[in-house]
């Protein structure tokens, strides 16, 4: 990795997009005591509620709504690190306290369905139906 390039240490450890940078350094200089942690929580707040208000989806989620969402998340996560990872690795991401991780056979059978092709559908019927609802004013209009 010491030898890696400008940009490569992204394969590695992910990258962080540039409005996203730019936004934590604003916000650094904007205040003198400045907590990264905080100031990353804000931020994805702040974009959070954007993409609510733009799809048309309540923010914040209503609490149960958002407990599952957590819990699909957390298991999606396990389910990474158990069926994707490889072994030698896996022990390095804590999975303590989530629920487990779905099985392999349920995987597959998963996959099978399609369902790629079943979200799209779902996506685009919903958003198609969020743009009539703005074309009738039901919602709110997508922050410009």
């Amino acid at each position: 990795i010491e030898d890696a390039g400008e940009g490569q240490h992204e394969g590695f450890i992910g990258d962080w997009i540039t409005p996203v940078k730019q936004a934590l350094s604003f916000q650094a200089r904007e205040r003198a005591n400045f907590d990264a942690a905080r100031g990353l929580q804000s931020l994805e707040t702040r974009i959070a509620r954007a993409i609510h208000q733009s799809a048309g989806i309540l923010f914040p989620l209503p609490p149960m709504v958002a407990e599952a969402v957590k819990d699909a998340d957390e298991q999606a996560y396990v389910t990474e690190v158990k069926h994707l990872i490889p072994r030698h690795q896996a022990k390095e991401f804590n999975t303590d306290g989530m629920p487990p991780a779905v099985d392999r056979e349920i995987l597959s059978h998963i996959a099978k369905l399609n369902a790629v092709d079943t979200l799209m559908k779902m996506f685009a019927k919903h958003f198609a139906s969020i743009d009539r609802a703005r074309s009738m004013q039901l919602v709110e209009a997508p922050i410009q």
